[in-house]
């Protein structure tokens, strides 16, 4: 009895002993872009048991499989003999069936000699779409009208991209085109001879086949006009001590101001109005009339860089009543 028991604890003991399975650690490339058409993958697989002892060239396909799942199940690979950095007991390189990968994993898996190793998992990203053009400056972005020849040849840069340019809603034909850098294109044009005496925005864009880029403008600035001013009149409560900041609203003609001033009366010094807001032909500002204790008028003045206008806003005082004497009869 004691001789039987003695054998049945040496056999328990050695039942745990088997050889170490094949382990995946890491794989190279470490992610797979999704998508695209069904096409093959190569990875080199970094691990350790991943052939049998022994192996040649010839023994590694039959001996060792490669699984790989893109989504769709289970499929069998291929090993790739000898592998871009050698093969050997830690290292393998495989090549997947024709696979879609689709985000957020790929998964493979290997057997050896019947043995599985475990199941790595190999991120799948999704590769942006391509961004379409984007013009990130117009050299110069504005020519002041009686410019000589030289300030009508313009640069339209773009993020690196070419394609079709478009210059006041027609295709734009008349260039020569320049690639600086990865990030820098430029179409180089002269506007055209008819436009040069034509105040006004001339919008800008460029279209290829990965979309259009958002419209710019290059201005031929003329000096500012003000053909109205809204309210044409102040009254003496906007105007008194104390009183809150008036709104006024300038129309103007074909070229917009960049900045707006007032004053009072005679004064020589002007004040910036802010905020100043644009819409269309017409921008409104404010003005704090506060510390200038105006008596006659505000005069209103539009600045660009072509030049400067000005009108006068009056001021509307009440009339008193006329006071009478009265007339003592005797």
């Amino acid at each position: 009895m004691r001789s039987s028991a003695l054998v049945c604890v040496i056999v328990l003991a050695a039942a745990p002993v088997s050889a170490e399975g094949p382990h995946i650690a890491s794989t190279t490339p470490s992610q797979i872009a999704a998508g695209g058409s069904p096409h093959t993958v190569e990875l080199e697989i970094d691990g350790s048991s991943l052939i049998p002892p022994g192996s040649t060239y010839q023994s590694i396909p039959v001996n060792v499989g490669a699984w790989v799942d893109d989504g769709s199940g289970w499929r069998q690979g291929e090993i790739v003999i000898p592998g871009n950095h050698g093969w050997g007991v830690g290292h393998l390189s495989i090549r997947t069936p024709a696979v879609v990968p689709t985000a957020p994993r790929m998964r493979i898996k290997l057997s050896v000699k019947g043995a599985e190793s475990n199941v790595y998992t190999i991120p799948v990203f999704n590769i942006p779409p391509p961004a379409p053009p984007k013009i990130t400056a117009v050299k110069p972005w504005e020519t002041i009208l009686g410019s000589s020849d030289y300030y009508f040849i313009l640069q339209v840069h773009t993020n690196g991209q070419g394609g079709t340019l478009y210059f006041n809603g027609a295709q734009f034909t008349q260039y020569v085109a320049s690639q600086p850098s990865a990030t820098d294109f430029y179409f180089q044009f002269i506007v055209p001879k008819e436009l040069r005496s034509a105040p006004g925005r001339y919008p800008i864009h460029v279209t290829n086949n990965k979309g259009d880029s958002p419209v710019v403008y290059w201005e031929l600035v003329a000096p500012p006009t003000i053909t109205s001013l809204a309210p044409a009149h102040l009254t003496a409560a906007q105007v008194a001590p104390g009183a809150k900041p008036v709104s006024v609203t300038a129309t103007f003609g074909v070229s917009s101001p960049k900045t707006v001033y007032y004053t009072a009366d005679a004064n020589t010094q002007w004040t910036k109005a802010e905020p100043m807001i644009i819409f269309g032909h017409q921008v409104t500002f404010e003005l704090d009339l506060a510390a200038l204790h105006p008596k006659q008028h505000i005069t209103i003045k539009l600045v660009n860089s072509a030049g400067e206008a000005t009108k006068v806003l009056g001021i509307t005082f009440a009339l008193q009543p006329a006071t009478t004497v009265p007339v003592i009869k005797k």
